[in-house]
């Protein structure tokens, strides 16, 4: 790639795109934050120039010809499984998870932007 050029790779993961822009691979990555506090070590390494606003990085949907009492049960066992052992278990082996959310309203609004 020309200096002058702007191009885009997919890294397929935050912990790569850290690696790559240290390794020089890169110029620069976007990450989520909670994984670029988890990974980056060497933060005087990295200068942030942007953080967007934040949303959801996990969303569960369902499709719109379901049930709604099944809609509204899945519903619960989603944002109360952090309440059992079995869920945390769960959770944790789904990204490090540790609970289900309802999305914020201002998270909605941000999207729908």
């Amino acid at each position: 790639m020309k200096t002058d050029e702007v191009g885009y790779i997919f890294s397929h993961g935050d912990t790569n795109t850290i690696y790559m822009v240290l390794n020089g691979v890169v110029a620069a990555g976007a990450v989520d934050d909670q994984k670029y506090f988890m990974f980056a070590k060497n933060r005087d390494s990295f200068r942030i120039v942007h953080e967007s606003a934040s949303i959801p990085r996990q969303l569960v949907s369902y499709r719109a010809d379901l049930p709604a009492k099944l809609v509204t049960r899945v519903k619960e066992v989603l944002l109360n499984m952090h309440q059992t052992e079995e869920g945390e278990k769960a959770l944790r082996d789904f990204e490090s998870t540790t609970q289900f959310d309802e999305i914020p309203v201002q998270a909605i609004d941000l999207m729908a932007e």
